[in-house]
């Protein structure tokens, strides 16, 4: 038995008619006039299918809550549907239209006036902004909101969309919006710039006209650098001027000749040193330009030519702006120990980009950088023995006093454990806590991949700068 005849049978059984709905939305049809005015059974039979509420009561389809319900159904059905395909054995000739929503609920009560059930309306669907009334419509107050939550509403406004106010209004608040404004109002200088400097993407809509004005061009890059991507005056060198001052990365928006003119890359990488990414390789090779570069971003070094990334001057700049920066050195500088000791004398994080620091040969080096500043030792973390990472594991949940005792069988050297001791004796002023063990994981791990002896863990965790640290 489907849920037609179940509800045919018994039109007035609540629960039976409960049941029939959560199948088939249009069984309602069928029910009774109480329970088609039952507001629990009306959302359940929307809930299978949002066409449902043509199907409630007169009132309840002029209830907001229905209202929103059957909307909000409606977006999850992705459209409408025609139930003589869908629901053969409940649709009866003449019940079931195609219509919206709108024309069936609205009919009732003018709920196409009210504010507040519009503005959710609109919120589930845009396209829903076009069953207000006129009274809303003329409310600009409502538009403002509305078109504040869903730029394409506009689509419906053909009026406000050539509104001058209007529209500068909603473009300080979404700048996309200017996509759907009147052609008039894209032309318009002082509503392009606005909309720009909320979404500069919005250059894409603006007419190629307003996109190769200078005037125009230097007021939106002055804003946002990168707007100059959107623009057709990249060739002109006032504009990227501007631009890559405001923002060193719009260099590589810049023409060909502009990436190859020192001036403008110099003020590019002045503000931005990454920027020399976008520089010609003529420039790219400039000790000028990169010095420039590096001493902004120590990173820069990885886009410098070969030849000034062995530049020891170079190197050393970019190094005291970002230890990391050595990793990008030649191959001959990470040879030469003189240089390596000078960089780490610089900044001890320099070790970060140690080219093969775990090497044996390098264990002066690292100890060298651990004596200065035994805090870099927390970048590194990876290598460590299976034995070691299980019984770390294991004692973090194991008190101190415990751990002492076992450190024989743990084949761990007494006085590391004495050392770790006096760490958490410092740590924690006295009191002992086995969970600040987790603090020397980082030192063990590398220095066990570093040194391959207990006798040099002990060595680094001596120069470990207990005064220094701060929980």
């Amino acid at each position: 038995m489907g849920p037609k005849d179940v509800v045919v049978a018994n039109p007035d059984d609540r629960q039976a008619v409960m049941q029939a709905v959560g199948e088939n939305g249009f069984a309602l049809h069928f029910a009774s006039d109480r329970l088609r005015n039952d507001k629990e059974i009306v959302m359940r039979a929307i809930s299978t299918t949002s066409l449902a509420i043509q199907c409630a009561s007169d009132s309840l389809r002029a209830d907001p809550d229905i209202a929103l319900h059957a909307l909000k159904s409606k977006s999850r059905e992705h459209g409408y549907y025609d139930p003589w395909n869908r629901f053969d054995d409940c649709a009866a000739p003449g019940v079931f239209t195609r219509c919206s929503h709108f024309e069936t609920s609205f009919h009732y009560r003018q709920l196409n006036s009210n504010v507040d059930f519009m503005t959710q309306a609109v919120k589930i669907d845009h396209n829903n902004l076009r069953f207000a009334s006129q009274e809303l419509l003329s409310n600009r107050d409502f538009l403002l909101k509305v078109a504040a939550m869903d730029r394409r509403v506009l689509g419906y406004l053909s009026v406000h969309r050539r509104d001058p106010e209007f529209m500068m209004e909603v473009v300080s608040k979404d700048g996309m919006a200017l996509k759907h404004a009147a052609a008039e109002i894209k032309a318009d200088k002082s509503i392009a710039c606005r909309a720009c400097a909320q979404n500069v993407e919005v250059l894409k809509h603006v007419p190629s006209v307003l996109r190769r004005d200078l005037a125009f061009a230097q007021s939106v890059v002055s804003e946002n650098g990168c707007a100059l991507k959107y623009l057709m005056v990249r060739g002109n060198a006032t504009v990227v001027s501007i631009a890559v001052t405001q923002d060193g990365r719009a260099l590589q928006y810049a023409s060909k000749d502009l990436r190859n003119s020192e001036p403008i890359v110099l003020q590019a990488v002045s503000q931005n040193g990454i920027a020399l990414t976008h520089a010609s390789n003529k420039l790219r090779n400039s000790e000028v330009i990169v010095m420039q570069a590096v001493s902004e971003s120590g990173e820069a070094l990885r886009y410098a030519s070969q030849k000034l990334q062995s530049h020891r001057e170079i190197v050393l700049r970019a190094i005291s702006q970002c230890g990391r920066a050595l990793w990008y050195a030649s191959e001959a500088l990470h040879h030469d120990r003189q240089f390596i000791f000078k960089a780490l004398a610089l900044n001890p994080f320099a070790l970060q980009g140690l080219k093969g620091m775990r090497d044996s040969k390098y264990e002066g080096i690292v100890m060298h950088a651990l004596s200065q500043n035994g805090s870099v030792i927390q970048h590194y973390s990876g290598g460590l023995e299976y034995k070691l990472v299980s019984l770390l594991q294991l004692k973090l949940a194991v008190p101190l006093g415990s751990m002492m005792k076992s450190a024989g069988n743990a084949e761990l050297p007494a006085d590391c454990w004495l050392l770790i001791q006096q760490y958490i004796h410092h740590r924690t002023k006295g009191v002992s806590s086995a969970c600040h063990i987790r603090h020397l994981a980082p030192l063990l791990r590398f220095a066990l991949c570093t040194f391959k002896s207990w006798d040099s863990v002990v060595g680094a965790f001596r120069n470990y700068p207990f005064a220094h640290e701060q929980d």
